[in-house]
């Protein structure tokens, strides 16, 4: 991965209701924010775009406003997935950094002075990946209540998140046994970004047993406090996990790792067959991470 913080370019990025709302109308977990970035998650986006850009979600059809701050996680990518209809476009990864103090609704982008010229407003961001010029971005920072300085703060502070965790992950892979000590094991690493059928990524898989007994190891990995989205995401990867096998195959074990377990995420973890085990990194041995900034 690129770790430049690139902060010349800013995009707005627009996604239909079917990518923003479950089949039950609420909010989609994926676009809560979280305590540390997981590469489970793509947009399209322009070839332009490098990591550290920033983005702002507009939602059109039912909402009709800009509801999210995102940073980019990578450059663009050929998505390879034969048969998909977006096989071929470059995509990005993203990290959901924060929703917005307040939203932005179409009415006020379509009425603001700064904003009436601006060619994309003119043609009501029907493309999915628009590029916002310097002007523009300060105003739709300024309408959502934000000082123009906080995006940027926010996407250094969230890569830097990004570099620990993932020196944190390099540790795990070099180092099997700090797991298999805390009761997993024996283990053998599978690999580490397994990729989805549907683009969704874990951190680190492992496995353990032979034969009718093998089972997967999942493995999600967060810098801070872990919270109910974190433990829900390991809880999905283990149904994508069976259903892809294609073979019968013993429920994984789901295993996320950060450094404490916040209040609304105490009641979804507990180990078992149904239930993912909360791992602190102290516990691990590995909360000694370096904090400098690079």
């Amino acid at each position: 991965m690129n770790d430049t913080i690139n902060s010349e370019r800013h995009w707005l990025w627009v996604t239909r209701p079917e990518h923003y709302l479950e089949d039950d109308g609420t909010e989609r977990r994926d676009l809560e924010p979280s305590a540390g970035f997981s590469p489970s998650a793509w947009w399209t986006c322009s070839p332009h775009t490098r990591t550290g850009d920033t983005v702002l979600l507009y939602r059109s059809g039912i909402k009709k406003d800009i509801s999210h701050f995102l940073v980019v996680r990578s450059d663009p990518e050929q998505l390879d997935r034969p048969g998909h209809p977006l096989h071929g476009k470059p995509i990005c990864q993203f990290e959901v950094i924060e929703r917005l103090q307040r939203s932005v609704p179409w009415s006020a982008i379509k009425e603001n002075s700064i904003l009436r010229d601006w060619g994309a407003n003119r043609t009501r961001f029907v493309k999915s990946a628009v590029e916002v010029p310097a002007d523009c971005w300060s105003e739709l920072v300024r309408l959502a209540g934000y000082d123009s300085k906080m995006p940027a703060k926010q996407a250094a502070d969230g890569l830097h998140r990004i570099r620990l965790e993932r020196e944190i992950q390099r540790r795990l892979m070099e180092r099997k046994d700090l797991l298999e000590r805390a009761g997993l094991g024996p283990l053998t690493f599978v690999v580490h970004e397994y990729i989805f059928g549907n683009g969704r990524r874990a951190d680190l898989l492992y496995s353990r047993g032979r034969g009718l007994l093998k089972q997967d190891v999942v493995v999600e990995l967060k810098r801070g406090e872990i919270g109910a989205h974190a433990v829900k995401q390991v809880s999905d990867y283990a149904d994508l996990l069976r259903s892809e096998c294609g073979r019968p195959r013993r429920r994984p074990i789901m295993v996320v790792i950060g450094d404490s377990l916040r209040s609304d995420a105490a009641h979804l973890v507990g180990g078992g067959a149904r239930r993912p085990r909360f791992l602190s990194l102290a516990q691990l041995g590995i909360s000694r991470v370096s904090n400098a900034r690079r």
